[in-house]
């Protein structure tokens, strides 16, 4: 008799992708509806393992409570286009307008579990560095969320240490990666260090470690053949799987592959490249075939390769991982789609040759008919050949190794697999039948390279692998300090360590391009107040190259790789700084600009560069014809503010100009808004289609607030405007009142699935949270400066309606004051003693703008006025006394009574529930104006 469990899911998996689901996907979720995930799970490439996605999304349906409702893909690349995303938004756009009753019940029960105000069933992200306050996925803790994610981007929030991200919002990050959630870690044999960061985070997080830990679930599981952890379950193919028609002929595509031998001088990756662009030519021609990928293990040899078909007159795209994700994914919509694997060949279509870095080798779904591969481990070779033939719709199918004399050396160990690639080609050629070797997944008869790999003793395995590189163990010391996340300690742990190991990791910045920037350093800070950085239009660069292309010095491309984690070249002599010969340059640190020298750049740090002229090749790859100035472009890819600026510099960038500009610009200056409007919607069909500003200005009618300004250079304008949310109020002010009262009922709603006395203080913490803001002054700059209104108002507020409000000065408030703590201390008055879950609900009202962790900020109040609310009131002499950021306040001492009480991560997930409830009663779909 069919199990219930998988009859469901075989027809909702049907109805989702078209075609039912691989034997070992049933198993999947039958084991993990009846005991939850598996430790490990060990499935080839081209097994469909992304389907993973698919069975935590149904268990989350039918598990309902015990199941997390975030599921993170983490891998340890910059893929040229996560699969797993594009896996994640196919299911949530099936769910998100079911056409079959499967896929409705599914739905339907998600929308239960998000509950009230979610828009979608099912929400996917992809989290990318060099995004400041991209805090989109972090709405709510309730919502089912698929999130795609680097090692970097999901490790450094879990460690409070975001990175790119608001610094004040790292506990809520941290909170709800590391509760309610499951990890799923790609090729984890490559990312030992953070498979060990994970486990100490299990550990941590259980009750030895804290006397109330958090109930809600973590796991984390390992997909990988070679598993770091002991113990455990494993979950792998089976008989059933081989003998599934098309899962068997995946596993059994033939693969043949040529072992060649390549003279050449020492470093001279021109020969390099020419010789794999020659065997790719002649493997490509005796195949027949219309799909070949060259992979390579530099940038620069595979910028060198590119080059070489390019002079050839052949058809061919550069992908690496030093792209702007935009850039990416218009080339994989554009140019890479076709080749995706089921996609059929079509007979008229020309050979397609693609150039690729380590970014090909985890992730990308694409099949290809001919693969030729610079030599490299083995573990590296058997990721990169999982994209030849990948279906088994290609029977000419063939492929290459290619080693130049020199990289065969044992005396130098390559910088970035060591001894590893000579010892896999040895070991690679003692196998080879006339110097070719099979690299199927599985045969029926005689034995392949990954069927030989997998009877390895591990000993003699991990001789031909990349080294894995372990971290440094993860000790509570460790935690103490890196929870601390306002003020933070100095000094505290380096947390790529804990990411990419104990080797040197290079630190990167963020490169972004603004076509209109200006000669005056004001304006140019209001331009990037007016459209910031984000993660879409970023380009990562080595810190190290990018300090060295400032200051005009030449690279290096000894470590020019696309894996994450690897170190950097050293710096040589020290860089130019005050006094050598750099240029300043603008930096982006969130809050504004900076003008610094190229050596007081650090760590994740965004430079914004001027669009006068293309990159060098030594910062990344920006396909031909894309523009330089992304930033309105991602910044409607967020789906929260929109903007457009419109200038001589960007028609030029974009090459375009709409037409009856100067009406725009009169009807600007004129304030004719009515005109303004009519005139940019009628430009949606007059945009090229290949424009993306189409795309805004057919959605400027459903925008809100829409405002047409002029450019703050004075050349041309700028298009504002607001995507309606789920949380949508109107821009009239929020009474006081109401807004506790909807914190409050969020919170306790939030907080639902913890502890009851955990709710309790959520939703304690809710009703008094904005207390503070009754001081008289704050509440004349919610009412523009008006001190009258202020005083005799019948209604006090917590939000105000105007667009544009008096500064704190103008209304007698001290430079950074902070309601947060006059609320805090209101409450200590109007909470009793002896009430249950005091503390937590004080400790919840003093962090829920992100201070305090442990320390409060120190403000100079010379005269408070003190504040009344609701019966509760603090003096202005008490405030005099003892102000709130006094220690005698026991701030500090709380938030470590609270830690040791309820572990590193569950007080950062308690303080979520009442800080994003705060965020969707406010209507704070655009965080970017939350944690000022």
């Amino acid at each position: 008799m069919t199990d219930p469990i998988v009859a469901g899911f075989r027809q909702y998996f049907l109805d989702l992708h078209g075609n039912p689901p691989f034997p070992w996907q049933e198993r999947l979720v039958a084991e993990v509806c009846a005991s939850g995930w598996p430790g490990v799970i060990d499935l080839p490439t081209g097994s469909g393992k992304t389907a993973c996605l698919d069975v935590a999304v149904y268990a989350m349906a039918y598990g309902a409570e015990s199941m997390p409702r975030r599921v993170f893909f983490v891998v340890d690349r910059r893929v040229v286009v996560s699969e797993a995303h594009l896996r994640m938004q196919t299911i949530a756009s099936g769910l998100a307008k079911p056409k079959t009753a499967s896929l409705e019940r599914v739905a339907q029960r998600l929308l239960e579990l998000a509950q009230a105000g979610a828009e979608f069933p099912l929400e996917v992200y992809q989290l990318r560095g060099g995004a400041y306050r991209d805090e989109s996925w972090v709405r709510t803790p309730l919502q089912p969320t698929l999130v795609a994610s680097t090692v970097d981007q999901v490790g450094s929030r879990l460690l409070f240490r975001g990175y790119g991200i608001n610094p004040h919002t790292a506990p809520i990050h941290a909170g709800l990666i590391a509760n309610d959630a499951l990890v799923f870690l790609d090729e984890a044999h490559c990312s030992k260090a953070f498979a060990e960061t994970l486990q100490a985070v299990e550990r941590y997080r259980g009750p030895e470690w804290s006397e109330e830990p958090c109930s809600r679930p973590f796991g984390f599981v390992e997909m990988t053949a070679t598993p770091l952890r002991s113990g455990g379950s494993v979950f792998a193919l089976d008989d059933a799987d081989r003998a599934d028609p098309v899962l068997g002929k995946r596993l059994r595509a033939p693969k043949p592959t040529k072992l060649v031998p390549a003279k050449g001088k020492k470093d001279d990756q021109a020969a390099l490249a020419r010789a794999l662009v020659a065997e790719a030519r002649a493997q490509a021609e005796a195949a027949g075939a219309r799909r070949v990928a060259v992979v390579c293990n530099r940038i620069r040899t595979a910028r060198l390769a590119w080059a070489e078909l390019g002079k050839a007159g052949l058809a061919a795209d550069l992908v690496i991982g030093r792209m702007r994700p935009l850039d990416r994914d218009d080339l994989y919509r554009a140019r890479l789609a076709p080749l995706r694997s089921g996609v059929r060949r079509a007979g008229d279509e020309g050979t397609r040759f693609v150039v690729a870095t380590q970014c090909l080798e985890v992730g990308a779904d694409l099949d290809f008919d001919v693969l030729v591969s610079e030599v490299a481990s083995l573990d590296a070779l058997l990721q990169r050949f999982g994209r030849l033939n990948r279906t088994g719709d290609f029977p000419a199918a063939r492929g290459s190794v290619v080693a130049a004399s020199w990289q065969l050396e044992t005396k130098k160990p390559d910088l970035i697999y060591g001894t590893a690639m000579a010892s896999t080609w040895e070991w690679l050629a003692e196998r080879a039948a006339e110097g070719v070797v099979e690299m199927a997944i599985e045969a029926e008869a005689g034995a392949t390279v990954p069927m030989l790999a997998r009877q390895l003793p591990a000993a003699e395995l991990s001789r031909l692998v990349r080294p894995a590189v372990g971290g440094p163990v993860l000790l509570p010391a460790h935690l103490d300090t890196l929870a601390q996340t306002d003020p933070r300690p100095t000094p505290e742990p380096e947390v790529a360590l804990f990411l990419h190991g104990i080797e040197t990791a290079a630190a990167e910045a963020q490169v972004v391009w603004r076509a209109d920037l200006s000669d005056k350093f004001k304006v140019n800070g209001e331009l990037l107040a007016l459209c910031p950085p984000s993660a879409n239009e970023s380009m990562p660069v080595r810190l190290g190259t990018l300090r060295r292309w400032l200051e005009g010095r030449p690279p290096s491309d000894a470590l020019d790789t696309d894996l994450e984690g690897t170190p950097d070249e050293q710096e040589g002599r020290a860089a130019a700084g005050p006094e050598g010969p750099a240029a300043r340059i603008l930096v982006w640190r969130g809050s504004g600009i900076l003008e610094l020298y190229p050596a007081e750049l650090r760590p994740n740090d965004t430079v914004i560069l001027p669009a006068k002229e293309r990159p060098a090749a030594a910062l990344g790859h920006i396909p031909e014809g894309r523009p330089l100035d992304l930033g309105d472009e991602a910044r409607f890819g967020l789906r929260r503010r929109a903007t457009l600026r419109l200038n001589t510099a960007m028609f030029r960038d974009w090459g375009w100009e709409p037409p009856g500009f100067d009406l725009l610009r009169d009807a600007a200056e004129s304030g004719d808004i009515r005109a303004a409007n009519a005139l940019v919607a009628s430009w949606a069909k007059a945009a090229p289609p290949d424009r993306w500003p189409g795309t805004l200005f057919a959605a400027w009618g459903d925008l809100l607030r829409r405002r047409v300004s002029v450019h703050p250079t004075g050349d041309g304008v700028v298009l504002e405007g607001r995507f309606r949310s789920a949380w949508d109020a109107t821009a009239d002010a929020v009474e006081l009142p109401k807004h506790l009262a909807l914190v409050g009922k969020l919170a306790k709603a939030n907080a639902q699935r913890l502890e009851p006395a955990m709710a309790v203080a959520a939703e304690s913490a809710g009703l008094f949270h904005d207390y503070g803001k009754a001081d008289v002054r704050f509440q004349a700059l919610l009412r523009g400066g008006d001190h009258f209104a202020a005083r005799f108002a019948p209604s006090q507020l917590a939000k105000s309606g105007l667009g544009v409000s008096r500064s704190a000065a103008d209304v007698g408030l001290p430079r950074g004051f902070r309601h947060e703590l006059l609320s805090l201390l209101m409450a200590e008055k109007a909470i009793p003693p002896d009430k249950n879950g005091r503390e937590l609900t004080l400790h919840l009202i003093a962090t829920h703008h992100g201070r305090c962790r442990p320390l409060p900020p120190v403000v100079l109040d010379p005269q408070p006025v003190g504040a009344r609310y609701d019966g509760a009131e603090v003096t202005p002499e008490e405030l005099c006394e003892v102000p709130p950021h006094d220690l005698r306040r026991g701030i500090a001492d709380r938030f470590w009574l609270l830690l040791r009480r309820h572990g590193w991560w569950g007080l950062a997930y308690m303080e979520a529930m009442l800080r994003l409830a705060d965020w969707q009663a406010s209507d704070q779909a655009d965080a970017e104006a939350e944690d000022d």
